[in-house]
Parts: structure tokens; sequence; C-alpha cells
């Protein structure tokens, strides 16, 4: 199993990870498809074993292929907030090239959009880590406090949720 999100995007590990697991002798190679292009993977193992990508965008000519729907996975996240009575709502996230959490994000904002709700994101361009997350929380409470949060990563989350928690704010009853 290789799970493409892991690998910072880096399409020379990527490939030496599938090689690694070809010399396994697996009987087929599992990709978590987070990213858009993957053919240096289906160079890379031609002809040793099968492909099977799962959730993300797949190139054309994969022959296996499990797609989530991540425009509507977001969807769940907003409509929770939104029945708690979150009519504004933060989204905290990054500059990931992963196709699963943009689609997300657009879940969320169309969800929120089509039910006369406000969004307002807030992003880092480096990776995730806790302290993104908690510098995007302070930006939004100077702001003024969101209602909800939306973010993208566990790590983001557990930074903001920090800050929240250190201004005597409640999760999830003055922040959802």
């Amino acid at each position: 199993l290789i799970d493409l999100g892991q690998s910072g995007g880096d399409p020379k590990m990527e490939t030496e990870i599938a090689l690694e697991m070809c010399a396994k002798d697996l009987g087929a190679l599992l990709v978590i498809a987070s990213t858009s292009d993957t053919r240096h993977i289906e160079e890379a193992v031609k002809g040793r074993m099968p492909v099977i990508y799962i959730g993300g965008v797949v190139n054309p000519g994969a022959e296996y292929a499990v797609l989530c729907d991540d425009h509507k996975g977001g969807m769940p996240a907003a409509r929770a907030l939104f029945h708690g009575g979150c009519r504004s709502a933060a989204i905290f996230t990054w500059g990931s090239a992963a196709t699963a959490q943009h689609e997300r994000t657009r879940g969320f904002i169309a969800y929120m959009q089509e039910h006369g709700g406000a969004v307002k994101s807030y992003g880092v361009p480096d990776g995730p880590s806790e302290a993104a997350g908690r510098g995007m929380a302070q930006k939004a409470m100077a702001e003024g406090l969101p209602q909800g949060v939306f973010a993208t990563d566990d790590l983001i989350a557990l930074g903001a949720m920090d800050v929240f928690r250190k201004a005597g704010q409640s999760i999830p009853g003055d922040v959802q």
C-alpha cells in the first residue's frame, strides 16, 4: 500500500516505494492517490504487477480504480456545523497539491453558501502543522471568533483547538 499523501508529492520517493513493493512479490499494488499525476508509478511497475488506485484523480489509462466523491465528502461537515447553529465558518488549510483536500473544501463551501452560510478561508503555503493551525486560529480570532472551523488536516485542527481553548473558548460550545 502506498499513500501518496505521505510523500509530499515527491515522484522520486513514490517511485522508490513502488519499486520496493514490487520487490516483495505482492499480488497487486494499492495506491492511495491524492495527487492527480501517477504516471511515474505506472511506468515504474509496468508489467510487474497490477496497480489499483483508491481515492484521488487517476490517470485516464489506469486499468483499476476506486474513486471517491471528495466534493460530496466535505458536505457532511458543513451540514453538521450548519445544523448545529453555525452560520459563519473558517476554513484552515495549507498549500497542498492534494486534489481530495481541494474537493472536500469546495464541497464544504458549496453547502454553506447554498444554505446562506458565510465562509472565510485562512491558509499557509507550507505543510500542515500544529503551529500553522495556531497561527490561523489567532488570525481568525483577531478578526472575530468564528462559529465553526473546517480544518483540512488533523495537525492544523489540533493547533487551532489549542488556541481556542487557551483563549477560554469551549469546543464545541463557543467554536464548533
